[in-house]
C-alpha cells in the first residue's frame, strides 16, 4: 500500500511517499480503506519530534481520517464490512497512523460516519469529534 511516513523525526523533508506492506488487523481491530484524512498540529508535533510518543519505524503519520470498513478482528462487535467510519486515534500507543491507503482502527477508536456527508467534510471535523466522543 501507498502510504505518508517517516523512519525518524525532524522537518517536513523527512516525510516519505511510498509502498509499505498492507496492515493486519487483531481481534479487537478494524481495518480501513482510507477516503480522506485531516492533518491537526498534534501530527507535525509528532513528525518533528516535539511531541514525545513511542513510534514504530517505518512510522506512518496522522491522526484523522474516514474510510470504510474491510476487516474486522474476530471479537469487533460495533462495525461490519462496508460500514463508513470515521477515526481520531488518539494517544499512538506504538500504533501506526492513517495516511495512507490502508489503516488499522481500534474499535473504541472509531465511529459510524454520518449518513450523506462526504469524506472530505468528515475529514474535516475529526479532531474536534474525537474529543467530543471521548469527553461525553
Amino acid at each position: 500500500m501507498k502510504a505518508a511516513y517517516i523512519t525518524e523525526t525532524g522537518p517536513t523533508d523527512r516525510i516519505i511517499w511510498g509502498e509499505l506492506s498492507d496492515p493486519n488487523s487483531k481481534t479487537s481491530e478494524i481495518l480501513i480503506e482510507v477516503e480522506a484524512v485531516a492533518i491537526n498540529a498534534v501530527d507535525t508535533f509528532i513528525r518533528s519530534g516535539l511531541y514525545q510518543t513511542q513510534l514504530p519505524t517505518p512510522f506512518i503519520l496522522g491522526r484523522d481520517a474516514i474510510g470504510r470498513v474491510v476487516e474486522v478482528g474476530f471479537v469487533v462487535q460495533q462495525f461490519h464490512i462496508g460500514d463508513r467510519v470515521w477515526t481520531n486515534s488518539m494517544d499512538y500507543d506504538g500504533r501506526q497512523g492513517v495516511t495512507s491507503q490502508l489503516a488499522i482502527i481500534p474499535e473504541n477508536r472509531a465511529f459510524l460516519a454520518p449518513k450523506g456527508v462526504g469524506s472530505l467534510s468528515t475529514g474535516r471535523f475529526c479532531p474536534c469529534g474525537g474529543y467530543s466522543f471521548t469527553c461525553r
